[in-house]
C-alpha cells in the first residue's frame, strides 16, 4: 500500500507494504538467509510482471538508508542474526520466534525459522555434551598418567638400588659395562638385559675355564 496526498500525489510506500512484500518473499523462497536489497527489488519487479501488484517503488526504497523498505529489510536481517547467536539460546529462541511471528505474521515462515533454530539448539547442546564428556576423559587420562608416573618412579628407584648393588659387587673392569647399561636403561630397557646376559655368559665361560685350569693343576 502507499499513502496518497489529498491532491493525488504519491507520498510514500507504507511500512505495511514493505512487510507484505517481505512476507510474500519469505513464503515463496522459504529462505533463512539475509535478504539482499537488490533481490527484494527484483522480486517486486517479478510480481509486477505477473500483474500481482500494479506499482513498485524504486530500488532506492530498499537500498537507501532511512527509507522504509531498507529499515524493514534490516529489521528482518537483524532478527536472523539473533537466530545465529550461540549464547543464551533457550531465551533467545523464544524471543526470536515471538518477534518473527508478531512482525511478519507468516506461520509458514515461522515454522521454517522454528525448525532452523531448534536444530541449532540441538546441535549446540550436543556439542556441549561432547565437550563435557571430553573433559571427563581428559581428567581420567591425567589421573592415569599421574599413576603411571608414580609407578615409574618407584620402578626407577628399585632399579637404581639393584644397579648400585651390582656395581658395588663387580670388579672395576666391569663397571663401564654396567654404567653404560644403566645410562641407557630408560631409553632402551633391552640394553641392560642384553649387556647383563652377555656378562653372565662371559662369567660362566671364565668360571668354566678357571675350573678346568684348577682341575688340571690338581693332577
Amino acid at each position: 500500500m502507499k499513502e496518497i496526498s489529498k491532491k493525488g500525489r504519491r507520498i510514500k510506500y507504507t511500512e505495511e507494504f514493505a512487510r507484505e512484500i517481505i512476507k510474500e518473499y519469505l513464503d515463496e523462497y522459504k529462505t533463512v538467509k539475509n535478504i539482499n536489497y537488490n533481490h527484494i527489488y527484483e522480486f517486486t519487479i517479478d510480481k509486477r510482471n505477473e500483474k500481482k501488484i500494479s506499482e513498485i517503488p524504486e530500488i532506492s526504497y530498499w537500498r537507501k538508508v532511512g527509507r522504509t523498505g531498507r529499515e524493514i529489510v534490516d529489521e528482518y536481517n537483524k532478527i536472523l542474526l539473533e537466530a545465529s547467536k550461540d549464547t543464551d539460546l533457550d531465551i533467545e529462541h523464544l524471543n526470536l520466534l515471538t518477534l518473527i511471528e508478531g512482525k511478519f505474521i507468516s506461520s509458514q515462515y515461522y515454522n521454517i525459522v522454528k525448525d532452523y533454530t531448534e536444530k541449532k539448539i540441538d546441535y549446540i547442546k550436543k556439542i556441549t555434551r561432547n565437550h563435557i564428556n571430553l573433559e571427563d576423559e581428559i581428567e581420567k587420562l591425567k589421573a592415569e598418567r599421574e599413576e603411571l608416573y608414580k609407578r615409574n618412579l618407584e620402578t626407577e628407584k628399585l632399579l637404581i638400588n639393584v644397579y648400585h648393588y651390582i656395581l658395588n659387587n663387580r670388579q672395576i673392569e666391569n663397571k663401564n659395562l654396567f654404567n653404560n647399561a644403566y645410562n641407557k636403561i630408560f631409553e632402551d630397557p633391552t640394553v641392560f638385559t642384553e649387556e647383563f646376559m652377555l656378562e653372565q655368559e662371559r662369567n660362566t665361560k671364565d668360571n668354566t675355564i678357571r675350573s678346568i685350569f684348577e682341575f688340571k693343576l690338581k693332577k
